[in-house]
């Protein structure tokens, strides 16, 4: 998984809940999870953490 510059490496489940209304319409994005074991995490080229656990729980308001 990688944002921007972060990246997530190692075994991971998600669960994504998605509501998208074609055309320009609103999106929703509802209460989800991914779970990563043994997870190697870096900055850009900098490693930050390594065999670690990194859990992750978001959402977005429909807009």
């Amino acid at each position: 998984m990688s944002v921007h510059q972060l990246h997530i490496e190692g075994e991971g489940q998600l669960q994504l809940g998605l509501f998208k209304q074609l055309r320009g319409g609103s999106m929703e994005i509802f209460p989800s999870r991914a779970v990563f074991e043994s997870a190697r995490v870096s900055w850009g080229e900098h490693e930050v953490m390594r065999n670690g656990q990194v859990r992750v729980e978001a959402s977005i308001a429909r807009h």
